[in-house]
């Protein structure tokens, strides 16, 4: 059977050349003229903004979380669908820090900006800088503006931005890892989520990641941060767990456990990470585990070796040999008391990596060898969460579904699409119990984007996959 992949990329062009897709991209953005969590091109036009009402610190502290995103400065660059706009993050924070006295600075961001397309508006403030701070000579600090003490700005704390999760994201796990920046013009130093402090280090811009418990119906994830002056801010988005758990349809995800790598003497340990890495992922419900003896068994019929080192295109292959759609696959390490977990998921059908993740532990105690597991195990499923959808519009076999990045998708994700029948109701009491479920096919992201993806029909069951179908996470 020929791999459904392969044709991909000439279907999707043909469907491009049709401008359907353009057609809708256009569509669906133009209800919204913003992403609510932000954009990089929002946190520019905030930076503008904010130089507009003389507020330097403010703007800094925007066009630095743009240049997180995009990096470079632009006479036009593209900000979604035909929408293009001219970018200098660079050039505007030299202005801004040329207007704090800050000519050092200033030059740095000013010179870069040149270095990557050159504007008058930046060679005219490179020479002020210049000049103000005696050529290329020592910086020479500008006088502070005197502000009547009546009318003074108190000072900010640092800009948090939450990238994980989303404001009222829909979830269906006990456990996540949130994700963001904070960013001072002067230094962030410290970071906290739900009160649990968060090792950084102190910088203008702070990276965090933390991993927080969660309770079945809404919860306030919580982030503050401090900068070098001691001033704080806080900023909350609300997450809401499923009671119930998502509806079920189709099979599980079918995976099979590779032997992890053992490194520094970590041959037994590997071993008891195996056992407790299937026994895991079989209590989690998330997926269909291959039995051990049973892999055993078919790698042995393939003549394929148990060692545990493997590369992700290999796994991929050896994956597909034995009828599995996911492989995990890692190693276990052991230096001295610690002992650290390194474990990848693949999809056997593109190769891609749907989930990379790590944990760590002081002591290789049962125990301890547990929880660092059971953790891992967390995370992948964080990162392949069950998402619901619809199906918004079919081209032969690419399907466009309103599921996108900004929910959590990515490459090679699979899902089930169905449609749903006549509501099944007790005879007697008239109760709604369920209702009848017309499984339709599988298909795999081929091409997430933000507020929607591109996928492909892996599979076809009967029915016909039309406009208004469901889908949800296999």
């Amino acid at each position: 059977m020929p791999d459904p992949f392969r044709s991909y990329r000439s279907k999707r062009c043909l469907c491009l050349r049709g401008g359907s897709l353009l057609f809708l991209a256009l569509t669906l953005f133009s209800s919204y003229p913003s992403w609510a969590g932000g954009r990089w091109y929002d946190f520019y036009n905030d930076g503008l903004r904010m130089m507009k009402e003389e507020n330097w610190q403010g703007a800094i502290a925007e066009f630095t979380k743009a240049v997180a995103v995009e990096s470079n400065d632009a006479q036009k660059i593209r900000t979604y669908g035909v929408n293009f706009v001219e970018y200098f993050p660079h050039r505007e924070m030299g202005i801004c820090y040329f207007n704090l006295g800050d000519f050092q600075n200033a030059i740095s961001e000013l010179e870069r900006s040149m270095k990557t397309v050159f504007s008058a508006r930046a060679r005219e403030y490179l020479e002020k800088a210049k000049a103000a701070s005696g050529g290329a000579g020592q910086a020479v600090t500008a006088p502070p503006k005197v502000i009547p003490q009546e009318t003074q700005v108190p000072s900010q704390g640092p800009s948090i931005t939450i990238t994980k999760p989303l404001e009222n994201e829909t979830m269906a796990t006990s456990k996540l890892t949130v994700q963001g920046f904070a960013v001072d013009g002067n230094s962030v130093t410290s970071v906290t989520v739900n009160g649990i402090p968060v090792k950084v280090l102190q910088g203008k811009r702070v990276d965090f990641s933390q991993d927080v418990a969660l309770r079945p119906g809404e919860n306030t994830i919580t982030v503050s941060s401090a900068n070098s002056r001691g001033v704080s801010s806080t900023k909350s988005v609300m997450v809401r767990i499923a009671e119930e758990k998502a509806r079920k349809v189709g099979s599980k995800l079918s995976v099979a456990v590779l032997p992890f790598e053992a490194k520094g003497g970590a041959q037994t340990l590997g071993e008891m990470v195996l056992d407790k890495l299937t026994t895991s992922l079989v209590n989690l419900q998330r997926f269909n585990v291959m039995e051990r003896s049973k892999l055993e068994e078919l790698l042995k019929e393939q003549k394929l070796g148990m060692t545990g080192v493997i590369d992700a295109s290999t796994a991929a292959q050896v994956g597909k040999n034995i009828g599995v759609e996911g492989i995990f696959l890692g190693s276990v390490s052991l230096s001295g008391n610690l002992a650290s977990i390194d474990a990848r998921l693949i999809d056997t059908a593109s190769g891609s990596i749907l989930s990379a993740r790590d944990v760590s532990s002081s002591t290789s105690t049962i125990e301890n060898v547990k929880k660092m597991v059971d953790d891992l195990v967390q995370k992948v499923a964080n990162d392949i969460p069950i998402l619901a959808g619809t199906v918004i519009q079919v081209e032969g076999d690419l399907v466009y579904l309103d599921i996108g990045s900004n929910r959590g998708t990515r490459k090679g994700m699979k899902f089930v699409i169905y449609r749903e029948g006549e509501p099944i109701k007790h005879p007697v009491t008239g109760e709604v119990l369920g209702t009848k479920i017309e499984e339709l096919g599988d298909v795999a992201i081929t091409e997430p984007m933000d507020r929607m993806c591109a996928a492909l029909v892996v599979r076809r069951i009967g029915g016909t996959i039309e406009v208004g179908s469901k889908a949800i996470t296999k």
